[in-house]
């Protein structure tokens, strides 16, 4: 799995919420399990389900020993969205 490509965004008693970012796309989609339920949610556009997302996020809390707390949150995962406009 790449290098921070699974980030935490938020986790309380009920939700995990993760974005996971694959390679070459500006949008991370949101992963969010539901783990009381045994249930989850991606909001991609990848009509098989469970879908890439989902793997990466089942992967990433395994070999964390399912602890979410140990991933990287979105602001030291050292992501940086940079524009650069030029006149043409």
């Amino acid at each position: 799995m790449r290098a921070d490509a699974v980030v935490l965004e938020s986790q309380d008693a009920d939700e995990i919420v993760l974005r996971v970012r694959p390679p070459g796309t500006p949008v991370a989609p949101t992963v969010v399990l539901y783990p009381g339920e045994l249930e989850w949610d991606c909001d991609c556009h990848v009509k098989v389900r469970p879908c890439e997302h989902l793997a990466a996020a089942a992967i990433a809390l395994s070999q964390n020993d399912g602890e979410a707390k140990a991933l990287k949150t979105a602001e030291t995962a050292g992501g940086t969205l940079v524009y650069r406009f030029r006149s043409a």
